[in-house]
């Protein structure tokens, strides 16, 4: 849901997605797509709050998952958050309301919307960006082998501050969040352009921060392209080199989760708190140990919930 922030409101731009907004948005008026990126846009606007159900809690192995998980929210806990949400418009979408009461119609709507936004804009970019985040995750393991949870936190954002045992993050509403003994779920995002947590403090707590992104990648329409921009600004051999071996650095470093488990070994350290996950938001496709694609089912809501 971060990338619709990224592609539809101004405010939120990186020049980093330059490139992939132009196209994006190109593809989007092709398959005339402009009303599902501005329903989503409605439910994810900038600001200090959109519904915490859009943000599923645990591993989800792919976008039918994700979807399943959000449109099986019961209809009292989607009543209370789209009202909170309803409540920050001066004018709110009619639409909000059926969603407030949990009209199958309406998130089936959602449901589609997000399907056919996924296939325009962010499946074309599927590899590169799951590099780009497994490349973020190789480096925080790294960090937390080399100086623990203290080195882990404290360069996790520069809008995180650490300092044994609270974190403080700089953030548009003023709130506290008591941990309790819970774990604090770090999830990173490669299109999040600030440190976000669930307005909810008795869900799970959960920390999602932008990713480091890779200064020489510009989301550029398909491997080609990559070359290309490498070849132009290092020249062809060296463009080529570099093609080879950043995927093997990063395989080396943390790609998967055994050298993850490895690397925490390593350092002993034994996190009772801190769970490291990938979850590159709903678009991510992943493949289960028998090497077939996981769920791209679209889930559908039937009758009267």
């Amino acid at each position: 849901m971060l990338s619709v922030q990224q592609l539809a409101s101004p405010r939120e731009h990186v020049p980093y997605f330059a490139g992939w907004r132009r196209r994006a948005a190109r593809e989007l008026t092709a398959r005339g797509l402009e009303g599902s990126l501005r329903r989503l846009a409605q439910l994810v606007p900038v600001g200090p709050y959109f519904p915490d159900f859009l943000t599923p809690s645990g591993q989800q192995s792919g976008l039918g998952d994700g979807l399943e998980t959000v449109l099986g929210t019961s209809v009292r806990r989607i009543h209370a958050e789209v009202s909170e949400l309803a409540a920050t418009y001066r004018r709110p979408p009619t639409w909000l309301d059926d969603l407030a009461h949990g009209e199958a119609g309406v998130l089936n709507q959602i449901g589609d919307a997000a399907f056919g936004y996924h296939d325009a804009v962010l499946a074309p970019y599927e590899q590169p960006l799951t590099a780009t985040v497994r490349s973020d995750l190789a480096e925080r393991s790294r960090a937390l082998a080399a100086g623990g949870v203290d080195r882990l936190l404290s360069g996790l954002h520069p809008s995180v501050r650490w300092e044994s045992p609270v974190m403080s993050v700089d953030y548009p509403v003023e709130a506290e969040l008591h941990l309790n003994g819970r774990g604090l779920l770090l999830i990173p995002s490669l299109f999040g352009v600030h440190v976000i947590t669930l307005a909810d403090g008795d869900l799970s707590p959960v920390l999602v921060y932008p990713v480091s992104r890779s200064p020489v990648w510009d989301m550029s329409q398909g491997h080609d392209d990559h070359l290309r921009a490498l070849a132009e600004l290092l020249g062809p051999t060296t463009g080529v080199l570099l093609l080879i071996q950043l995927p093997r650095l990063d395989t080396a470093h943390g790609g998967d989760e055994q050298a993850m488990i490895e690397v925490i070994g390593a350092a002993g350290v034994w996190l009772s708190w801190v769970v490291i996950l990938v979850i590159a938001e709903w678009w991510l496709e992943y493949t289960n140990h028998t090497g077939k694609p996981k769920s791209r089912r679209r889930p559908r809501v039937s009758g009267t919930r």
